[in-house]
């Protein structure tokens, strides 16, 4: 296995090429932002209740992080990459995520960075290591 992890690969689906055509077109057009509501309840109960069997919270951070990572681990298509006529259908699930940096400027004030960090394999990590991970950026980049 090399730094990219494990793949398949396949034949680009030939019906795909009017979505590409499209993809080009909008290019050229002004995009508009949405807002999404969600009703995080059930996700609210099962992370109180985890507390309550365990003592110990996490955080809603790490449940998105590890939803997002099952998710796309059970669609993997939402990450395919294009190579050619090829598509490459990755076996993990990496997510970038972008945390402020404390950095020292100039004139010897705080400033913050916005550094990336890649969370490698989220598909194969528990609720647990996911938020241990989230825990141990923050150390890093100087958050409390």
């Amino acid at each position: 296995m090399d730094a990219i992890g494990t793949y398949e690969e396949r034949e680009f689906p030939e019906f795909r090429n009017a979505t590409l055509d499209t993809l080009d077109l909008g290019k050229k057009k002004h995009h508009v932002p949405f807002l999404l509501e969600v009703d995080i309840t059930n996700a609210r109960n099962y992370l109180r209740q985890l507390k309550e069997s365990t003592g110990e919270g996490l955080s809603f951070t790490g449940w998105v992080r590890k939803c997002i990572g099952q998710a796309v681990s059970e669609h993997k298509h939402v990450q395919a990459m294009r190579k050619g006529k090829r598509l490459i259908l990755f076996d993990d699930v990496d997510i970038c995520v972008v945390v402020e940096r404390l950095v020292a400027r100039r004139d010897n004030a705080a400033g913050t960075l916005p550094m990336p960090y890649v969370i490698r394999k989220a598909n194969e990590k528990s609720l647990r290591a996911i938020h241990d991970e989230n825990r141990a950026i923050r150390r890093c980049f100087g958050e409390s």
